[in-house]
């Protein structure tokens, strides 16, 4: 098994992985990037002859993961011409899309100039224009848990910060999927405050009726956090030496299992 290969195809599935917002292993099995980095497909129906690949999974990222094959390609063997290939629009569109996979994540600025949330489903869209040319926009798409998150921040001529990966939908339409929003100088910092504080204010947060002193003695603490993360490190190294009892239970952080772990945490 070609090692350097599997590092690069688990690269690439961390990469869309991020792009998508959910955990690695729901992208490909670690068990199926080892038998790509045996077998090396070179095609489409090489990856469906592999164990984890299917039809939906090899329209969305298949050639994405064909492309990172072939750059590995062994010396002597002469890859076909681009011009004498006859692509499929699935095809052409994820070899767009590893292409864009090199850009990474990017952070852009610009002021909303619309954006909506889906009733049912909760994800969310919105388009934002350069401050400076008034002429440039660009298409975002905010994945559930986002849409949620930033909810407060998704007002007409709020200027934002927008982190995200590029990516082409397989309608052909260029965007960005949003990972993080946040308010963009002074008076977008204020106006996103006083937003927050009033969503907030609106579901009772601060109810005079729901507070509560801290107890005076406080001996254990419950941590929700990454199995992984450092704040369990820091909690049971910093706190632990103090005799404080620190109960851990594992969340996902982000992702689409995120809100999902965190409640069952708190509860």
């Amino acid at each position: 098994m070609d090692e350097k290969l599997l590092a690069r195809l688990q690269e690439v599935r961390a990469q869309l992985a991020e792009r998508y917002g959910v955990p690695p292993y729901k992208i490909l099995p670690n068990a199926t990037l080892e038998e790509m980095a045996r077998r090396r497909p070179a095609n489409k129906e090489d990856l469906l002859r592999i164990k984890g690949w299917g039809e939906k999974r090899a329209a969305l990222y298949g050639q994405i993961f064909l492309a990172a094959i072939s750059a590995r390609t062994p010396r002597g063997t002469k890859p076909q011409a681009q011009e004498d290939r006859v692509l499929t629009v699935a095809e052409f569109l994820a070899l767009l899309n590893r292409l864009l996979i090199d850009v990474g994540t990017v952070r852009i600025q610009g002021e909303i100039i619309q954006a909506t949330v889906h009733p049912a489903y909760g994800y969310g869209f919105l388009s934002i224009k350069d401050t400076a040319t008034k002429e440039h926009t660009l298409d975002c798409y905010l994945p559930r848990q986002y849409a949620s998150l930033y909810s407060h921040l998704l007002d007409q001529g709020t200027e934002v910060i927008v982190t995200g990966v590029p990516n082409i939908y397989k309608t052909g339409k260029f965007r960005l999927t949003v990972t993080r929003l946040e308010p963009f100088g002074e008076g977008a910092l204020k106006k996103a405050f006083e937003a927050l504080k009033k969503k907030l204010q609106a579901k009772g947060y601060f109810d005079p009726a729901h507070k509560q002193l801290p107890h005076p003695f406080i001996t254990t603490i419950g941590l929700l956090t990454s199995e992984g993360g450092e704040a369990k490190k820091d909690f049971l190294t910093n706190l632990g030496n103090f005799g404080f009892r620190i109960y851990f239970y594992p969340i996902a952080v982000q992702g689409e299992r995120a809100e999902q772990t965190i409640r069952e945490g708190i509860a």
